[in-house]
């Protein structure tokens, strides 16, 4: 892939979300007239939101995966890699503020009930696992932290569960996120999902092939 390509190519899933994202919500300026439900408009950016922080969070395995490789170099790394995990960290505490915010002004009442898990049912149960996966970004996050401090194993171990969150995050997406669900959604998400398949398997791969060559 040519220096120029891969720019575009990112440019390119960078637009997609709110593209698939307009495309579903239509016109943004009518969630500001009266006659839209209270709280629409919170409900439809936490969509938004919800999308940019699966996509972003994919990114931050992708190249994670590409130093095994060595695709990548390990400053390269370190510098994006705490840039985009605060970004997926903001973007996927803006979506549940929002999403929470939206059904709160939706009930006149503040929803507390989206704070406790909940499997009575498939919606519920879906809300549930992007709970989950919230409170365990939380804590890779905090990991990511100690990691850089004092590089303890342990920190280092409970960093990895990074790969938990990607899977609640696409499972919660993908069960119940309408714009997730689109054409153009399963498009996008299906080739960075695709993407970090293929880069999964050469960070397991291309290490053992150059331990052999060297042996």
């Amino acid at each position: 892939m040519s220096s120029r390509t891969l720019p575009l190519l990112c440019t390119a899933m960078m637009l997609a979300p709110v593209l698939i994202w307009y495309r579903q919500a239509g016109d943004p300026g009518i969630y500001f007239s009266p006659a839209a439900p209270p709280g629409q408009l919170l409900y439809v950016l936490s969509k938004l939101a919800g999308m940019y922080a699966l996509l972003l969070a994919t990114l931050q395995l992708l190249l994670a995966f590409m130093k095994g490789p060595g695709l990548t170099t390990v400053s390269t790394l370190r510098r994006r890699h705490a840039l985009i995990g605060a970004g997926v960290v903001l973007l996927v505490l803006a979506h549940a503020a929002l999403f929470f915010s939206a059904v709160s002004l939706r009930q006149g009442y503040p929803a507390w009930g989206l704070l406790a898990p909940d499997f009575r049912d498939f919606y519920h149960s879906h809300l549930s696992f992007g709970l989950l996966a919230l409170v365990l970004l939380l804590g890779v996050a905090l990991s990511g932290i100690m990691r850089r401090g004092g590089r303890s194993r342990t920190a280092r171990l409970l960093h990895r569960g990074y790969v938990a969150v990607i899977a609640l995050g696409y499972l919660h997406a993908l069960a119940i996120g309408s714009e997730s669900q689109s054409l153009t959604g399963l498009l996008l998400f299906g080739a960075a999902a695709a993407a970090g398949l293929l880069m999964l398997a050469a960070w397991l791969l291309l290490p053992r092939r150059a331990n052999q060559a060297a042996s």
